[in-house]
């Protein structure tokens, strides 16, 4: 067996423990800089989405009806 050149190998943060386990066991695929979005805001902002954006609003972020935030008056928005 011949180890394949870098640019073809996982990364080494990824290698490492994929190497300590059988990959069936693994379920996590990867891992990114991603917030959770209902829990990251303060509870005002959720509010006020909720408001104006239906309380289903952190469901479906691909929606692009759920970011016309120009829809929340700024007064609001801003206090």
């Amino acid at each position: 067996w011949r180890q394949p050149p870098a640019w073809r190998r996982e990364p080494r943060h990824v290698e490492l423990p994929l190497a300590q386990h059988a990959c069936s066991e693994v379920p996590i695929g990867s891992i990114t800089n991603g917030v959770h979005t209902k829990t990251w805001l303060q509870q005002e902002l959720r509010d006020l989405y909720s408001q104006y954006f239906g309380g289903e609003w952190g469901e479906e972020f691909d929606l692009a009806e759920r970011w016309h935030t120009e829809a929340i008056p700024a007064g609001e928005l801003w206090q």
